[in-house]
């Protein structure tokens, strides 16, 4: 699960929002999920997969709420060790 504010002075109307953010991202590691629900909004946010990772589009990520608490979707690609 991860979480995300928009910062200060980022306008709360999704029509300027979408501006202020634009070009803006979150990197995550190469074994996060590609696609991830706010949990605030029910809004799917799909990311796109990179060679350093799963890229978040900002102006997605707050496309109607300036606030995101975003948990993954489906498995995430971490490779997962068993311990005896």
């Amino acid at each position: 699960m991860a979480g995300s504010v928009a910062r200060s002075g980022a306008p709360l109307t999704s029509a300027s929002s979408q501006g202020f953010w634009r070009n803006s991202h979150i990197m995550l590691p190469r074994n996060a999920p590609q696609s991830w629900v706010n949990v605030l909004t029910a809004e799917t946010v799909e990311g796109s997969q990179g060679q350093r990772g799963t890229r978040l589009s900002l102006p997605d990520v707050f496309k109607n709420f300036p606030v995101a608490v975003l948990s993954g979707i489906g498995p995430s690609l971490r490779k997962t060790s068993h311990r005896a």
